[in-house]
């Protein structure tokens, strides 16, 4: 047992899940599963292994008093916190499809290596963009808002989202926006870049800075926003 509750620790190789022992109906071997599936996602993407993968499952009332503590109002749209490791639900895990848990835990999975591999210097769009992007298929939903908002001219620039964090809380629509600005901004610089220099270039984040990192490629945020806007404008989502 660790601490004053019901958590204990379930340790495989380099992962260590935590979760409440009470919770009789945690897939576990389902999370386990998706962890290691989202693993070799980004490696196979971004040639990085973590040494060590903690994941915490906690109660939906633990986050609103984490939230609390730190005087952040709580989201309903959060699935997991970033922390040292990755926290999720108990309530977006327990009775869900495996094909869900799998979207939830490669998209915080995607989180946490980002912010080993950048050393806690990875853009909120390249965040959130390639969790998406790793876990997802985007919805016609999103696509549709994302054509309409380029089309008017209202998108996000990348400046702004740099740490959109705040921009998420502007309402639904704003979060759908954001969220598929940024997963249409990773997919065109992976397709644009290629693979292997986009694993280069994420891996000189730390050193360098997102932005000045792309430098290597021709390219900075005006220049890739202008880019990436000619490429939305061309496809036919």
């Amino acid at each position: 047992y660790i601490g004053e509750d019901d958590y204990v620790c379930l340790s495989k190789d380099r992962y260590r899940i935590y979760f409440p022992l009470k919770e009789t109906d945690l897939d576990l071997v389902g999370v386990y599963r998706a962890l290691v599936r989202a693993e070799r996602k980004f490696r196979e993407l971004c040639g990085y292994e973590s040494d060590e993968i903690l994941v915490e499952i906690c109660r939906e009332n633990e986050f609103r008093d984490r939230f609390a503590e730190k005087g952040v109002s709580f989201a309903s749209w959060v699935e997991g916190v970033e922390s040292g490791g990755i926290r999720l639900w108990i309530s977006q895990l327990k009775g869900k499809e495996p094909q869900y848990v799998g979207v939830v835990v490669t998209h915080e999975y995607v989180h946490y290596a980002l912010r080993k591999l950048t050393d806690d210097s990875c853009p909120f769009w390249l965040s959130e963009g390639l969790a998406v992007y790793l876990s997802q298929e985007l919805p016609s939903r999103f696509r549709e808002i994302l054509c309409k908002a380029v089309e008017e001219g209202r998108y996000f620039e990348l400046e702004l989202l740099e740490r959109g964090g705040e921009i998420l809380k502007q309402g639904e629509d704003i979060r759908v926006l954001v969220v598929a600005e940024c997963e249409s901004v990773v997919r065109y610089l992976i397709e644009r870049l290629g693979k292997e220099n986009f694993a280069r270039w994420v891996g000189k984040i730390s050193f360098f800075g997102a932005e000045r990192a792309l430098e290597e490629f021709g390219l900075n945020y005006y220049l890739l926003e202008k880019a990436w806007l000619r490429w939305v404008k061309s496809k036919d989502y």
